[in-house]
C-alpha cells in the first residue's frame, strides 16, 4: 500500500508541526505531543529522539484521515497570534503548494481551514510512482509539486514549464540509472526520449516488437514533441506566441506526467523481471 503523502509532503509538514521553518511556531517536545494529542493522535511511536526527525516518523505512520487533520491544525488562524507570529495565510500557502501533487488543498472558510479533495481530473503522480526510482529524487517530485500547485495557482505559463522540466527529469533519472550517467542532449528533447526509450527495449526498428506497442511508442514520440515546442509558444520559458488557457496547461501537465509515468513503470517492470545492466538495457521488455 502506497503512502498516502510524498516524502517531500512528510518532511515539511513534520517542520511546520515542529516550528522549525519560518511559516510556524518553535515547538518543544512537550509540545509537539500536546499538538497530536489535541488533534486526537495518540499512543505515538518513533525512534527518533530528535523533534522535527520523531515528528516526521509519527506523520508517516498515519492515515490520511488523520493527516488533513494534522494539516488543519497546523495552520490553524488561533496558532498565529501576536505581533511577531508568522502570517497563517503564508503557511496555509506553503503548504499547499506540496498538497496539490497530493490532490488535496487547505481551504479558509473564514474561521478555519479546511482539508478538501480536489476532484480535478488530474493524473496522479504519487508517492508510489517516485519510489520506483532508485535512489531519493527529490527534483523529479518537485516537478510533479510545481505543476500541481502552478495549476491551482492558475499559473498556467508556469505549468507547462515545469511539465517539460519533469519529462527531463525523468528521462535523465532513469537514463543514469540505465546507462550509469546521462548525455547531454542540449536540450533535445526528443533526441533525448528516444534514447531512453531505446534503452528500455522500445525501439520501433526492432523486428520483434509488436506492431501494435510500436504505434503506441510512435504516439508517445508524438507527444513528446509536441510538448518540446509547446513551452516556448505558451510558457513562461519563452516570449509567448499565446497565452494559455486553463485547460491547455492541464492537458499538457498531464500527457507530460501520464508519458513521465509509463516510463518509469517501464523501468521498474524491466528491473523485477531481472536487473538491468548497461550491456543489458535496452533487452525486450
Amino acid at each position: 500500500m502506497s503512502a498516502p503523502f510524498a516524502l517531500a509532503t512528510y518532511a515539511v509538514l513534520a517542520e511546520m508541526v515542529a516550528g522549525d521553518g519560518p511559516h510556524t511556531t518553535y515547538r518543544k517536545m512537550w509540545e509537539i505531543k500536546a499538538f497530536f494529542d489535541v488533534v486526537g493522535i495518540r499512543n505515538l511511536t518513533a525512534t527518533s529522539t530528535s523533534r522535527q526527525p520523531w515528528t516526521r516518523e509519527v506523520l508517516m505512520g498515519l492515515d490520511r484521515a488523520a493527516l488533513a487533520r494534522v494539516c488543519e491544525a497546523v495552520v490553524d488562524p488561533s496558532e498565529f497570534r501576536g505581533l511577531d507570529a508568522p502570517r497563517h495565510e503564508d503557511a496555509a500557502a506553503h503548504l499547499n503548494s506540496f498538497l496539490a501533487s497530493q490532490r488535496a488543498k487547505l481551504v479558509f472558510n473564514g474561521v478555519r481551514y479546511d482539508f478538501q479533495e480536489t476532484t480535478a481530473t488530474d493524473v496522479d503522480f504519487g508517492a508510489d510512482v517516485l519510489t520506483m526510482i532508485d535512489g531519493d529524487s527529490p527534483y523529479v517530485e518537485e516537478q510533479v509539486r510545481k505543476c500541481g500547485a502552478k495549476l491551482a495557482a492558475k499559473d498556467y505559463d508556469g505549468a507547462i514549464t515545469n511539465a517539460r522540466t519533469l519529462i527531463e527529469a525523468v528521462l535523465v533519472e532513469l537514463e543514469g540509472q540505465l546507462a550509469g550517467s546521462p548525455n547531454d542532449y542540449k536540450g533535445d528533447l526528443s533526441a533525448q526520449f528516444k534514447a531512453v526509450a531505446k534503452r528500455l527495449g522500445m525501439d520501433t526498428q526492432r523486428d520483434d516488437l509488436d506492431a501494435r506497442f510500436k504505434e503506441v511508442v510512435r504516439g508517445l514520440v508524438a507527444a513528446v514533441n509536441g510538448i518540446a515546442p509547446i513551452r516556448n509558444k505558451m510558457s513562461d520559458g519563452h516570449a509567448r506566441a499565446a497565452k494559455p488557457a486553463s485547460h491547455h496547461a492541464r492537458f499538457v501537465v498531464n500527457a507530460a506526467k501520464t508519458i513521465a509515468m509509463f516510463l518509469v513503470e517501464s523501468y521498474d517492470m524491466q528491473r523485477r523481471r531481472k536487473p538491468l545492466t548497461k550491456s543489458e538495457a535496452g533487452a525486450k521488455e
